[in-house]
């Protein structure tokens, strides 16, 4: 039943014109509240949505066996009336009680990893969260509703603690991840091309709008912005992709663009190309605990490029590829 259907019932009930029929319809609601998914009914948490069908079920429970001893012991109408006052405004605290928890805000939990920093957080429900540079990272503060949401801008490693009960949901931009407890990447920065995310164990479903994929271990899917395309994709090892967290840059079949993007965001530095024609140089290299210097040497030498500071940015040139 819709909410303005079970309004009109209750409050026919409390001027004592619900038939017979319509009582049955009322009290077969309560008793089937666990199966009422409209969306219009959400509870806190599980604790308030069990008490408050258990108040209004013995409530309803209370009327019916006061209205079954009228008819067989009384005839006054006071009786009537009052048993039927006691049980409307048992149903009304309810149903106010209820409208204000459903209407309560949830309280979120913002981190944020700054440039040339990573952070690790810990969930309330013992999941752990690596954050890479420039994340923007949101949860709710106690994971107590049905479901255990984050949300997510830039890159983070995540650990799920298992909980079949309670999916766990990532929201970015442009996608939403739903895991019940597995390892996996997520990078979605903010201005970028495309957002990825990488399984490492376990199984995650990831859908937009307009598809759904799930993925296994060593698959991840990448989301085209400009095509608006979700593709599936095997990859040859998934831990290279969660590389960052142990301070190592992996990079296959990476641009230069996305080469210099990553760098800018690890070193705190602004990085350009001083020729457009070099973005679409690719390129597959690895670097681990490197100084910024020794990697934009390696990058010119394989470029046939030279790189150079100006105004306290680093400007690359070359001929391009």
């Amino acid at each position: 039943m819709t909410p303005e259907k079970i309004q009109i019932l209750i409050q026919k009930y409390k001027t004592g014109s619900c038939s017979n029929e319509e009582i049955a319809e009322l009290n077969h609601w309560l008793e089937n509240l666990e199966e009422d998914h409209h969306s219009d009914f959400r509870f806190i948490d599980d604790a308030h949505e069990q008490n408050l069908k258990d108040e209004i079920r013995n409530n309803i429970r209370e009327g019916i066996k006061q209205r079954t001893f009228r008819k067989r012991f009384f005839a006054t109408s006071w009786v009537r009336i009052a048993a039927s006052v006691l049980l409307v405004s048992g149903i009304s605290v309810a149903w106010i009680y209820w409208q204000s928890l459903r209407n309560k805000p949830i309280e979120l939990v913002e981190v944020y990893a700054g440039s040339g920093e990573m952070k690790e957080v810990i969930l309330p429900d013992g999941s752990s969260v690596h954050l890479n540079a420039k994340t923007r990272f949101k949860y709710e503060k106690d994971f107590s509703g049905k479901t255990r949401r984050v949300y997510l801008e830039g890159e983070a490693f995540f650990k799920v603690t298992r909980n079949p009960e309670k999916p766990f949901i990532i929201k970015t931009a442009q996608l939403q991840t739903k895991v019940l407890g597995t390892s996996f990447n997520i990078k979605a920065y903010p201005g970028t091309e495309k957002e990825e995310v990488t399984v490492v164990t376990g199984k995650v479903n990831v859908q937009n709008p307009q598809s759904s994929i799930n993925l296994l271990p060593n698959q991840k899917v990448v989301y085209n912005l400009q095509n608006r395309q979700l593709s599936q994709i095997n990859v040859s090892n998934a831990h290279d992709y969660l590389a960052w967290t142990e301070g190592r840059l992996v990079f296959e079949d990476a641009s230069l663009t996305e080469i210099v993007e990553v760098l800018s965001r690890k070193y705190d530095v602004r990085i350009e190309l001083g020729n457009v024609k070099m973005k679409k140089c690719m390129l597959n290299a690895q670097f681990k605990n490197e100084q910024l210097e020794k990697i934009l040497e390696k990058l010119c030498l394989f470029l046939d490029a030279s790189y150079y500071m100006k105004d306290g940015h680093v400007i690359i040139k070359g001929n391009g590829c």
